[in-house]
């Protein structure tokens, strides 16, 4: 939020002869970051505004005190923020991935993108079935994931997450669901298990210690990046026939898609909503806009009872 903050201040004061230092903020700076934030359609401008309000306070005077958040900035930060969401409608929400149709595909076992994770199929069931941002798919380490009796089921270990900051984790499990004909093999447990071994094989030619080698590493056997997460997400769509920007050149998919992906699959197999909230973290009730899409869909819905 900061970095995208001082790029749009040194756009909007390209126009003076001197550089114009960020902070400490006045009313003229901060109608004119918003006026680009304005123009450039962004939705959560609330979440940059308050950054570089804790950036102002944080900025110390001569005499070694803080600043303060004057009533006149008070008031501008308050237009500004009427300004820039007016008429801006809901933030936008990543698409879902069809981890169903990505199964479907004949994918290689190989990454499909440059910096990809190696298993790109069982990235994206895995990821999808346990309802995982990107960056915590790409942080998982072999030995976060632990199996029951003969692969009865698959328990996953967060260590830390958007809404964990203190890492203090949570696990997720799944029994196993073989044979479940609505997943059409699609199948979190069996993902899990063939990722494992994948990724094992991986950090043993490349000299790394397995116990805390990447569970969906590179090909050089290293943590991949949330750019190449995303770009094996759109690369699987692409396969599977859809397309991934919109009218404006928009990316539809994002970081999120695997969450999304996996509630609205979820919601249309008739998954309690509430257990959906459980299982992806979630503190709000946003799982319920995508049981109510899946339904809209037409999606049969089924009993379901296998995951925890």
């Amino acid at each position: 939020c900061l970095s995208t903050w001082l790029q749009l201040h040194l756009a909007s004061h390209s126009d003076e002869p001197l550089a114009v230092p960020p902070f400490p903020l006045t009313v003229n700076k901060l109608h004119r970051v918003a006026s680009l934030f304005k123009a450039g359609g962004y939705l959560s401008f609330d979440n940059y505004l308050s950054r570089a309000k804790a950036e102002h306070l944080a900025t110390s005077q001569p005499g070694g005190s803080g600043l303060t958040w004057t009533y006149e900035l008070g008031r501008a930060d308050a237009e500004a923020a009427r300004s820039v969401g007016r008429n801006a409608g809901r933030a936008r929400q990543s698409r879902p991935v069809d981890p169903v149709r990505a199964w479907g595909l004949d994918l290689p076992e190989d990454p499909i993108v440059d910096g990809g994770p190696v298993g790109p199929r069982d990235f994206i069931v895995a990821g999808c079935l346990f309802l995982l941002r990107e960056a915590e798919i790409a942080a998982a380490q072999i030995r976060h994931v632990t199996f029951g009796v003969g692969g009865s089921s698959a328990t996953w270990l967060l260590p830390s997450s958007k809404t964990d900051c203190r890492a203090v984790g949570v696990t997720r499990s799944w029994d196993c669901t073989c044979g479940v004909p609505t997943l059409h093999s699609a199948y979190p447990v069996c993902s899990l298990a063939l990722q494992s071994d994948r990724a094992k094989a991986v950090a043993l030619r490349c000299g790394n210690d397995p116990d805390g080698a990447p569970l969906f590493p590179a090909s050089d056997g290293q943590e991949i990046t949330r750019a190449a997460a995303v770009a094996t997400i759109e690369a699987v769509v692409v396969g599977y026939g859809e397309v991934t920007q919109d009218h404006l050149g928009c990316s539809l998919y994002g970081g999120h898609s695997l969450r999304t992906g996996g509630a609205f699959l979820l919601s249309g197999l008739g998954v309690n909503p509430y257990k959906i909230q459980a299982l992806g973290r979630w503190r709000s009730s946003l799982v319920i806009q995508y049981a109510g899409e899946a339904m809209h869909s037409g999606t049969v819905a089924v009993s379901y009872t296998h995951l925890r």
